[in-house]
């Protein structure tokens, strides 16, 4: 009789224990934003963070904030357990000025820096494009408007800005 109430005993606490390991690791599942910030790979085409795109990445958005000042609209998201392009990803701000915007992505480490051969300038338009610098920090591409693709190994953070 003994034996049998050990046995359940055993069996009860393996249950508890691959409950809770099931638990952490649905907890501490990372969401990456690859999909939704992919366009910005061909040629800093970056999206517009507006709400119904984001809702499939909600369970990793801590705080959305939106400030206006001087340079323009900043919207910042605020993350946990994110990634993207296989990167740990902090948070990422959309600014919108008169005429211009960029997108900031933020990282851990510098690790993101390993990045930089993914990102590929604009397509070019023959005889119109003016490729300004092309190195392992970035691009600036004049078309018409500008592009510039910026990796800044102090803050952390992968920018894409354009304007006219």
């Amino acid at each position: 009789m003994q034996n049998k109430w050990i046995i359940i005993a055993v069996a009860l606490l393996g249950q508890a224990v691959v409950s809770n390991a099931t638990a952490a690791t649905t907890a501490n599942k990372t969401t990456d934003w690859t999909p939704y910030f992919k366009s910005m790979l061909a040629g800093c085409d970056y999206p517009y963070p507006v709400e119904d795109p984001l809702t499939k990445y909600k369970a990793s958005i801590v705080k959305k904030h939106t400030k206006v000042d001087e340079e323009g609209e900043i919207t910042t998201y605020t993350l946990k357990n994110a990634s993207v392009f296989g990167q740990p990803l902090v948070k990422f701000d959309y600014v919108q000025g008169y005429e211009w915007s960029q997108m900031n992505l933020y990282f851990t480490d510098t690790k993101f820096m390993a990045l930089r051969p993914k990102f590929k300038l604009p397509k070019l338009i023959a005889g119109y494009s003016d490729v300004g610098k092309n190195t392992a920090t970035g691009y600036e591409v004049a078309q018409g408007g500008y592009v510039e693709l910026t990796f800044d190994k102090a803050a952390k953070t992968i920018t894409c800005e354009s304007g006219v």
